[in-house]
């Protein structure tokens, strides 16, 4: 098969922005693959199938009529059967507070396998990172059972299937822009398939809604009653218990941060109203990428008091909620944190004046 060297192409619409190259993902039983300038049929077989001779079997698949003139962009879908994989295992990178794996307090370094079930108590964060360097960040009140753990034994690709039965899951699937092998979020009434993206899957248990946002990428979603949706950036989508997509909707902008008094370091925090929003979630973390959560609160006005969880660097990000429980992009403001006296309830203990009391104050 001769190649072609011809620019791959990009289609941007209202609901999807996507670029046709590489690894895209899953639809179903089959991985996607998008061809870009150089590929044939026998190279993709021998990359990602147990051989180049699968070939034969990926033209009868995709209806490719002339092997010589593989159109690029064009979208293959590939089989899993037909991808050898092995098992693979993530890491906790970040735990706070409750949590659990099968029943036991999680630990950092711990290394988490397909069938274990991660819990978060209304005080736990969990951090998981896979092989490929994606983080699942798992927050407070969540149960995620970690359906599917394998890798791709030719290409460096995972193949992750996580089952969200309450609370949920923040991911950032291949950072390292190498494609995505099949990363899916189950909930009760919908799957969602991740194409190179920062996702977040909510189950909401007392009104068994599901929200799928995509804050960058894209996002497949097949929701219960068969209907599928391909929600680009930026955009979110509500199903409720039938499975059937209730609201589709734009992410809220990040809001504006500032602090009251800026010649102090950890002077209340001040969120500038966003229009449309019901309330707010502010969460801090101890490092720049958001994975060390050890903080998150909703609000509904501000000023919020800047508490000090250790030593050093702190960053708070902070959401809108929209009516239908959709957040919106973060915003981030950097302070330092000092060391202050803890409740038992692990909230810092605050001055008349609505600060931090410092341990050296103490």
């Amino acid at each position: 098969m001769r190649r072609l060297s011809v620019v791959g192409l990009c289609v941007a619409s209202f609901f999807t922005s996507i670029c046709m190259a590489q690894p895209r993902g899953a639809d179903g039983d089959d991985f996607l693959y998008h061809v870009v300038a150089g590929d044939t049929l026998s190279d993709i077989a021998e990359r990602y199938t147990s051989g180049s001779n699968n070939w034969r079997l990926l033209q009868q698949k995709n209806q490719v009529d002339d092997t010589l003139a593989l159109p690029i962009g064009k979208l293959l879908k590939i089989p899993f059967a037909m991808i050898p994989v092995s098992d693979d295992k993530a890491t906790i990178q970040h735990v706070k507070g409750n949590a659990t794996i099968n029943g036991n307090l999680a630990h950092a370094n711990e290394p988490i396998h397909a069938g274990d079930t991660i819990i978060t108590s209304d005080n736990g964060f969990l951090t998981v990172q896979l092989s490929d360097h994606s983080t699942i960040s798992i927050p407070p009140n969540s149960t995620v059972l970690v359906q599917q753990l394998n890798r791709f034994t030719k290409a460096p690709l995972t193949d992750s299937i996580l089952k969200l039965e309450a609370g949920s899951v923040e991911s950032r699937v291949a950072p390292d822009a190498r494609g995505v092998g099949r990363f899916e979020v189950h909930t009760p009434t919908a799957v969602t398939g991740v194409r190179g993206t920062t996702l977040r899957v909510h189950h909401q248990t007392n009104t068994d809604h599901s929200i799928t946002e995509v804050v960058s990428g894209q996002a497949h979603l097949h929701t219960r009653n068969n209907t599928q949706h391909t929600l680009g950036i930026q955009h979110a989508a509500v199903t409720n218990p039938t499975g059937q997509v209730v609201a589709t909707t734009r992410l809220l902008p990040a809001p504006l941060l500032e602090q009251a008094d800026p010649d102090r370091t950890r002077s209340p925090l001040i969120i500038h109203p966003v229009t449309g929003a019901q309330q707010y979630l502010v969460q801090v973390s101890l490092d720049q990428e958001g994975a060390n959560i050890v903080s998150r609160e909703w609000i509904d006005v501000s000023p919020y008091p800047l508490r000090s969880y250790a030593n050093g660097p702190h960053y708070v990000w902070v959401r809108a909620v929209d009516e239908y429980g959709v957040m919106g992009d973060d915003a981030q403001l950097h302070y330092t944190g000092l060391l202050g006296v803890i409740s038992r309830n692990g909230q810092g203990v605050l001055t008349d004046y609505g600060l931090p009391l410092a341990l050296t104050q103490y």
